[in-house]
């Protein structure tokens, strides 16, 4: 198993501490290992006086460590939905001139009509769901009916597996503290099989990841994510959340394209309904896939389009947007 540099990234800096060393040993690489779980020692020779930690008790730091019980394989999901048009316009002209520049990165092009922000994904029985619900709603009630207000902007990655847009420091704020609420709220109900992963949360919108990819080769390639460093401050547009939904990860997507929802909770009142009545048949619509083609060597041409592309798509839907509201 291939272990990824971001799992200890952050512990680069780690001081485990000093040893003084007192004594040279021969240890087998082929016998069972010794009473203290050490290798078995065949021949030790000192060269110093003891050394005081070799009297140091160490039953506890030795222990073996405990293997964690593998959680069931996530079956639902609660996220915050996106549905500006503006968002999604922005969201398919990246894929489309990223897709253009390189047709192999088609299949793991995340679709846009499945646009939303993760809160906690988790399995969990069916006859269960409405306990699920019953949390969230309790959490909603929390929220002091104040929706979300969101700005997806900044292109950055999880690892070379998954491109995705960030969120500005208020949204991202807003969005944690409700994340952990329901941390919170859903492990004191024990609903969930297994529990809840404990792993760092990072509120994103996906774009790109090869988990999609069709073969085998393919899901293992890594994205050349040094081509978006430059995009890190890419703006998608505003997005105004008013509410939770639970989704499904195993039931056929809904005739909109997007996910099964289980149920829709709502945790404050939001004017902003227009987003949900929008027509979303262009945006939406199927990724086109690229006729052969080769693409451009220069890799900063290529993602100077791919900017130029989506702020020009960005201004396009505000344009249309105001004139709407002037008629």
């Amino acid at each position: 198993m291939r272990l990824s540099k971001e799992l200890y990234s952050d512990l680069a800096d780690l001081k485990f501490g000093t040893q003084v060393c007192s004594s040279l040993q021969l240890l087998s690489m082929t016998e069972p290992q010794a009473e203290d779980g050490y290798y078995k020692r065949l021949g030790e020779i000192s060269f110093s006086e003891v050394a005081p930690d070799e009297a140091t008790d160490h039953s506890h730091c030795c222990k073996p460590v405990k293997v964690r019980t593998k959680r069931p394989r996530a079956n639902v999901f609660l996220a915050l939905p996106i549905n500006s048009r503006m968002i999604h316009t922005a969201a398919r002209s990246f894929h489309t001139h990223v897709v253009a520049n390189n047709p192999d990165l088609f299949d793991v092009c995340v679709p846009v009509s499945l646009a939303h922000l993760s809160l906690q994904v988790f399995n969990v029985d069916e006859d269960k769901h409405k306990e699920v619900v019953d949390a969230v709603k309790k959490v909603a009630a929390d929220m002091g009916d104040k929706p979300i207000e969101v700005s997806i902007r900044g292109l950055r990655s999880f690892g070379t597996r998954v491109v995705y847009a960030g969120l500005d420091n208020a949204g991202r704020s807003r969005v944690m503290d409700l994340w952990k609420l329901l941390q919170a709220e859903l492990t004191s109900r024990k609903i969930a099989n297994g529990g809840l992963s404990d792993r760092c949360y990072e509120p994103h919108m996906t774009l790109l990841k090869t988990s999609l990819a069709q073969s085998p080769e393919a899901r293992e390639r890594p994205l050349d994510t040094a081509a978006f460093e430059s995009l890190s401050e890419l703006e998608f547009g505003v997005e105004t959340v008013s509410k939770i939904q639970l989704l499904s990860m195993k039931t056929p997507y809904a005739e909109d394209g997007y996910y099964h929802r289980i149920a829709e909770i709502p945790f404050a009142e939001t004017s902003n309904g227009d987003q949900e009545t929008e027509d979303h048949a262009d945006c939406c619509r199927p990724l086109e896939k690229p006729s052969e083609q080769h693409s451009p060597k220069n890799l900063s041409l290529r993602v100077a389009a791919v900017a130029i592309s989506v702020a020009v798509a960005v201004c396009a839907v505000i344009a249309i947007t105001l004139v709407k509201k002037r008629n």
